[in-house]
């Protein structure tokens, strides 16, 4: 009868040891999960319209190094609806803040993909055809970002150096998307 209660005990305690550990890895799992965003951003190194991913390096942080890539499409002046390039913005940057609210400072690269080049067009001088790096661009952002799961909105100034047509100083965008972790 002794052993019979002794089993009871033991079982009961490895059961619950079971439960406790479960909870314990959810949580490990859940905890160093990088932090990560898809957006739609509109002007800046999208130029129109552009998808992009941002993730951080480091596990289970907000806040810290990180990057992002996008591609978004750039049309001619006289056919807005068709691309003439295919650019590809990728960028390495740091968020400052591990609340709702954070800033993001960054620079990253313009490899573009050119089916035609459209002299007459003053937006983006994109004057190779083919694959080339079209510039670089520095990013300071304002950044309004979910701390679990939810919206994610930012806005940013991010001037650009076109290597075939110089700086321009004037570029901003605005884009909204969904955290996750």
């Amino acid at each position: 009868m002794n052993y019979l209660l002794v089993l009871k005990i033991v079982l009961f305690f490895l059961s619950s040891c079971t439960c406790w550990a479960q909870d314990l890895v959810t949580d490990f799992i859940t905890a160093q999960a990088r932090s990560k965003t898809i957006y739609l951003e509109h002007g800046g190194p999208s130029h129109w319209l552009g998808l992009h991913f941002d993730s951080r390096f480091s596990k289970g942080e907000m806040e810290g190094l990180g990057a992002r890539v996008g591609i978004s499409g750039v049309g001619s002046a006289e056919f807005l609806n068709e691309f003439s390039s295919l650019i590809f913005p990728i960028e390495i940057n740091y968020v400052i803040g591990a609340n709702r609210n954070a800033m993001v400072c960054g620079s990253g690269l313009l490899p573009a993909f050119t089916l035609f080049s459209d002299q007459q067009d003053q937006r983006v001088a994109f004057d190779q055809e083919g694959f080339a790096i079209e510039g670089l661009y520095f990013a300071t952002a304002y950044r309004f970002q979910s701390l679990d799961r939810g919206v994610s909105f930012q806005i940013s100034w991010t001037p650009i150096y076109y290597f075939s047509s110089g700086f321009n100083p004037y570029s901003l965008a605005i884009a909204i998307g969904i955290g996750f972790k």
